[in-house]
């Protein structure tokens, strides 16, 4: 029988992982929840469900558990209110709206609602939710030829979890504000349960030859013991799949044959395992389509937490869009009979001398006459060294705000020049 780790909301399971947990890979889980989500311990079944389901649902599984209500059991799982995960989501850029937009970028489709789902959607999910009896055969034709146009656009994209955060986002914006996202982990965490940490190591060639069923051998034990883990005189050893294990009261060790030595373990209690798992260790259309990549490609590595990935876009596309209106404006002057040619030759040498920033500030503020706050111009500066620790210091760590903020910032630098060029 099969074990899972559910994502839930009230009613509904958005996803499941069959005999697995989460793992910090799914890194999508960072937007969703912090550490101070986790609960870890006992707990009586009536206090899970009271935090896991609301309203008539609630009711309804508390009666079908009734016998057992009140028994307290191991829990482990991460939850907290619709209106907060919301709020978080929203804080970094990842409303639907928002996220939509990105999808439709990548993909270059319309942004629907059926094309927005079919993103989500898996081909088991298409064939049960989106087509029946009651469609004729033109409706059932043109769904399964649109559903198939756009997996086909998937398979050459790369969304990285924004397919996911969709999922969850338009759950979350269809629920009470009251409802709580609830993550169960308890029933994944026992299916890997069996882990094992190394303790020490013994020289095969001296203690194979106590390696039988029955009773420890006193030379086994005392060897044990030098290694400061006591064991109870004539307490039983078992073979088990190639593994001898000692069962204590305590925690119970193993013995694994090596080429050259025999190495012992300790098994990890459940209760540990889960206190110990971290899921969350970190508490338009005039967008300027230079290669079509860099700045998408940013808000993908961005989804997957990827953000040292994301200041080398960034600064990538930047970088581009500075190069290539500069360059406009340069061949502007220079075919320009109303410029003299040592302007032109001091236009070019800045070009060349200035700093990416300071080059940036020329465009918008001196021939663009933006009104700009100097602000804005300090966090481009803090995204190109942020950018250059990752290629200089192969730093990798950074906040999630400060790397939204960079983002926000590049942005919003290439739709001025965008908009600049096309006036």
């Amino acid at each position: 029988m099969a074990n899972y780790s559910d994502l839930i909301l009230n009613d509904k399971t958005i996803m499941s992982w069959r005999n697995a947990v989460p793992n910090q890979e799914e890194s999508y889980f960072n937007f969703i929840f912090t550490k101070q989500d986790k609960y870890s311990g006992k707990i009586k079944l009536r206090n899970l469900f009271e935090k896991m389901y609301s309203g008539k649902y609630k009711e309804k599984r508390m009666e079908e558990c009734a016998a057992f209500i009140d028994e307290e059991r191991f829990e482990i799982f991460y939850y907290n209110d619709v209106k907060t995960i919301k709020s978080r989501l929203d804080n970094i850029g990842l409303t639907l709206e928002k996220i939509d937009t990105i999808i439709c970028d990548i993909l270059d489709i319309s942004k629907d609602e059926e094309n927005m789902r079919f993103v989500t959607m898996n081909e088991d999910e298409f064939w049960d939710n989106e087509l029946s009896d009651e469609l004729s055969d033109e409706e059932e034709d043109r769904l399964l030829n649109k559903y198939y146009d756009v997996q086909k656009k998937m398979e050459g994209e790369s969304l990285g979890f924004f397919p996911i955060l969709r999922r969850i986002r338009a759950k979350l914006n269809e629920a009470p504000n009251q409802y709580n996202l609830f993550l169960h982990l308890t029933e994944g965490m026992e299916a890997v349960l069996s882990e094992r940490k190394y303790l020490f190591s013994l020289d095969r060639s001296e203690y194979e030859k106590y390696l039988e069923e029955g009773p420890i051998h006193d030379e086994l034990r005392i060897a044990f013991e030098k290694e400061g883990y006591e064991i109870e005189e004539n307490i039983e050893l078992y073979s088990r799949d190639g593994w001898w294990e000692i069962e204590t009261e305590g925690k119970d060790r193993w013995i694994k044959k090596g080429d050259e030595k025999i190495n012992i373990y300790e098994e990890i209690k459940f209760e540990d395992l889960c206190r110990n798992y971290e899921l969350v260790p970190y508490s338009t259309e005039k967008k300027i389509r230079i290669e079509r990549s860099h700045l998408e490609r940013a808000k993908v590595h961005f989804s997957t937490h990827d953000f040292d990935l994301v200041y080398i876009r960034l600064i990538i596309d930047l970088e581009i869009a500075i190069n290539k209106y500069w360059n406009r404006i340069y061949k502007n002057f220079v075919f320009s009979k109303k410029c003299n040619e040592s302007f032109k030759e001091s236009l070019k040498d800045m070009g060349k001398d200035l700093g990416l920033v300071d080059r940036l500030k020329f465009l918008l503020i001196f021939i663009g006459r933006k009104d700009i706050n100097e602000s804005f111009f300090d966090k481009i500066q803090e995204t190109y060294d942020a950018r250059n620790n990752v290629v200089h210091h192969q730093r990798k760590n950074f906040r999630t705000d400060k790397v939204y903020q960079s983002i926000k910032a590049v942005e919003q630098a290439i739709n001025m020049l965008h908009d600049l060029a096309i006036e």
